[in-house]
């Protein structure tokens, strides 16, 4: 039987059969150093800037742009609009004859009797709905179209009342 390899013999035939980011990884082991997966090279990592960062970026930006005039310019136009409807798109306040107007025209309003008008038309006009057919309307959906029809007149009258359109 061959003689035992010593440690030197056997990490040198183990090295043949690896690949060489693992052997990269088997040096650095050996030599107590920090393993590098990039290859740079060194014992430790560079130390990154907030310089080479924005360097780094203007430059992908500038790159982008160039190859892609098309998404750049639309984006910049959508930004610009959304930054002047963010800007001038406040509105401005009321004045006091315009909110005591205002109100005048909320209180003439019974939010509760045009609620309750809506919802009964809804409820018609769903039975109608349902009770019709594809092509003609029987005795049976004549009926709630009546109905429904009486119901969106009540809900337009309590509108007409109220100034709402």
């Amino acid at each position: 039987s061959p003689p035992p390899k010593s440690a030197k013999q056997r990490s040198q035939s183990e090295r043949q059969s690896i690949p060489s980011n693992d052997l990269q990884y088997i040096f650095a082991m050996d030599q107590q150093q920090p393993f590098n997966p990039a290859g740079t090279g060194g014992t430790g990592g560079t130390i990154v800037t907030a310089s080479d960062v924005t360097s780094l970026a203007l430059s992908s930006l500038k790159s982008f742009s160039k190859r892609h005039k098309v998404i750049s310019t639309s984006y910049l136009y959508g930004l610009t609009t959304l930054l002047l409807l963010a800007l001038l798109g406040g509105g401005s306040k009321l004045t006091l004859d315009q909110r005591r107007n205002y109100n005048e025209i909320m209180n003439t309003i019974d939010l509760q009797a045009e609620y309750s008008a809506a919802s009964s038309y809804n409820a018609a006009y769903a039975n109608y709905y349902h009770s019709k057919g594809w092509i003609s309307c029987d005795a049976h959906c004549q009926h709630y179209k009546k109905i429904s029809e009486r119901r969106k007149a009540e809900w337009d009258a309590i509108k007409a009342e109220g100034g709402v359109g």
